[in-house]
């Protein structure tokens, strides 16, 4: 949950539950949707299966997507398949390359 929401992701989009229905969120840098994770401050990522898409975060305040296509440290590689974070704030990117970190 995000924004103390349900999200869901399918092939082509992803979707947030507003209470009484699920909506179409808007904007997706790309439409083929690998993932969806929330890190431990709420804030939603989404990679995808298109190789050099990279990842997403949305931004709640502006409803914006922001793209992240870099890795800060390890093999650096465009194809992000999941994103996981420990306990100290850490993201990890699992790529095609290998794992890489991003804070």
């Amino acid at each position: 949950m995000a924004d103390g929401q349900p999200w869901l992701a399918t092939a082509s989009s992803v979707n947030r539950f507003n209470g009484t229905a699920w909506e179409l969120v808007e904007g997706l840098p790309e439409t083929a949707v690998s993932s969806l994770n929330v890190d431990n401050n709420g804030q939603l990522w989404t990679t995808f299966r298109t190789v050099g898409q990279g990842a997403a975060t949305f931004d709640a305040a502006s409803g914006q997507w922001q793209t992240v296509s870099c890795p800060i440290s390890g093999p650096a590689s465009p194809y992000i398949r999941h994103i996981s974070q420990t306990a100290d704030g850490l993201l990890w990117f699992a790529t095609e390359a290998g794992l890489a970190t991003f804070n």
